[in-house]
């Protein structure tokens, strides 16, 4: 879990590498602590990956113990997934900063995420067939939503690598920047999301997370909630207010 989960004034950065008890235990650290109210408003970033990385684990570790490789897979998962529901549901959005291979798990993170940034030599996989496995860690609720359910089985079926830019063309990330710049322009963003109106994006990462989910009058009335809800917060009257006098609003997550 790389540099581990470091709070700072604007963002939670959270590196992934390929070590398992550390993706394994340290994610759900990150998670709770990420969701937790005093930190919930600002965005986390996740830098994923350096390497090729497996966010369940190394491959080759599985082999050591084939014997109880079904319970390591099922405890692993548990964790895994516990992490990514908690930053599913969290008030804040999560960035991917994407620089090397995401293959197995770290493809799955990187669609969990609500924004995905990738370097230009970055790619991206599932491979889990490839070894004889199906795959973990939210990839089939988010990859067929976002890249849609053909594509998904390709990934599937086949573990076709998809380069930067043709990860970007599925829209399965939203940006490519050179190397040099991943970390300064995935903080930008993080900044820019961190002094928007946080609460908004509380309700925006609720609303896209329901969409498929429920029904039509349901998710109007999820819309109805949010929208009177927020017009009764500071945010809300600060951003009417910017907005009449053309000028800059600021918020304050409240």
């Amino acid at each position: 879990f790389g540099e581990g989960f470091t709070p700072a004034p604007l963002l939670a950065r959270a590196q992934v590498n390929h070590d398992s008890q550390l993706l394994t235990f340290g994610l759900p650290a990150a998670s709770v602590r990420a969701s937790w109210p005093r930190h919930s408003s600002r965005p986390p970033l996740t830098r994923a990956c350096h390497g090729p990385c497996r966010m369940q684990g190394d491959v080759p570790s599985f082999a050591d113990d084939l014997e109880n490789l079904p319970v390591l897979l099922k405890e692993m998962t548990t964790y895994l997934h516990m992490a990514i529901s908690r930053f599913a549901w969290m008030r804040a959005p999560m960035i991917a900063a994407v620089n090397g291979v995401a293959a197995g798990a770290g493809l799955s993170m990187v669609a969990c995420t609500d924004l995905a940034i990738a370097v230009e030599g970055a790619s991206f996989t599932s491979a889990y067939t490839k070894i004889g496995l199906s795959p973990d860690g939210s990839s089939t609720y988010y990859l067929p939503r976002i890249i849609g359910t053909r594509r998904a089985a390709e990934l599937y079926m086949t573990n076709r690598v998809l380069n930067a830019q043709e990860a970007l063309d599925w829209g399965l990330i939203n940006k490519i920047v050179p190397a040099a710049d991943l970390l300064s322009e995935a903080e930008k963003l993080a900044n820019q999301l961190a002094d928007s109106a946080t609460e908004a994006m509380g309700a925006v990462k609720e609303m896209l997370l329901t969409s498929t989910t429920d029904s039509l009058e349901s998710q109007m009335e999820r819309e109805t909630r949010n929208i009177a809800r927020l017009g009764g917060t500071a945010d809300g009257r600060e951003g009417i207010d910017a907005f009449l006098n053309k000028r800059k609003p600021a918020f304050t997550g409240s």
